[in-house]
C-alpha cells in the first residue's frame, strides 16, 4: 500500500519539517545566547573580584615592604653613625691597652699594615687590620678576647692561644717559654662618604 501524495502535500510536509527544525534552532540559539550572556556576566564579576582582591593584597604587600625598607634604612643610618668616626680618631691603641689593663693581660706587641679602603656594594669603608699579641693568665686572655669582641666597629678574624706544657708556679717568675700568650687578628671598620681609593 502506497500512499500517494500530491505536490502540495509534499510542500506542506516540507514546510512543516522546516518550521520544526527552524523552531528547534531558534530555541537552541536563544539558550546558547542566554548561557553566553551569563558566562560574560560571571567573567566580569570574577575579574572585578580578582582585581579588588589582587590590588588589596598588593597594596598590603607594598605597605609591608615600605615599612621594612624604612626599618632597614634607619638601621643602616644607625650603623653608619657608629662607624662614621675615622679610624685615626677611634684611638685604637688606647682602647686596646685599656682593655688589656682592665682584663689583667700584658700587650707584648700591637702591629698593623695600615689603613686600607674597601667597598661593599655601594658603601665605602676604611679598614684597619690589627695584630695584637698579649700574655697573662689563660682566663684573663679569654676575658681580653671577649672584651675585644664587644668593639662596635671591630671584627675578630682569628685567635691563636699558646699554652705551654710547663707553666710557672705562683710566686715564680715565668720564663718566656712558660708564659701563656695569645695572638688576635682583628679588623676595625669605619664608614666614610667617599670613593674607595
Amino acid at each position: 500500500m502506497k500512499l500517494k501524495m500530491s505536490k502540495s502535500s509534499y510542500m506542506s510536509l516540507a514546510a512543516g519539517a522546516f518550521l520544526v527544525v527552524a523552531a528547534g534552532l531558534g530555541v537552541g540559539y536563544r539558550e546558547l545566547s542566554h548561557r553566553q550572556e551569563l558566562s560574560a556576566q560571571e567573567l566580569s564579576e570574577t575579574q572585578k573580584r580578582l582585581t579588588t582582591f589582587a590590588s588589596g593584597k598588593l597594596a598590603t604587600q607594598m605597605a609591608d615592604l615600605k615599612d621594612q625598607l624604612a626599618r632597614t634604612n634607619s638601621q643602616m643610618v644607625a650603623v653608619k653613625q657608629k662607624l662614621t668616626r675615622t679610624l685615626e680618631s677611634i684611638g685604637n691603641s688606647d682602647e686596646i691597652y685599656r682593655i688589656a689593663k682592665q682584663t689583667g693581660v700584658q700587650v707584648n706587641q700591637l702591629t698593623s699594615k695600615g689603613i686600607e679602603s674597601q667597598k661593599l656594594g655601594a658603601t665605602s669603608f676604611q679598614i684597619l687590620p690589627l695584630t695584637v699579641e698579649v700574655s697573662g693568665e689563660v682566663s684573663n686572655m679569654v676575658d681580653f678576647v671577649l672584651e675585644l669582641n664587644k668593639l662596635s666597629a671591630g671584627l675578630i678574624r682569628s685567635v691563636d692561644m699558646d699554652i705551654p706544657q710547663k707553666i710557672a708556679r705562683p710566686g715564680e717568675q715565668p720564663g718566656p717559654s712558660e708564659r701563656p700568650s695569645t695572638i688576635v687578628e682583628l679588623t676595625l671598620y669605619s664608614y666614610y662618604n667617599g670613593e674607595v681609593k
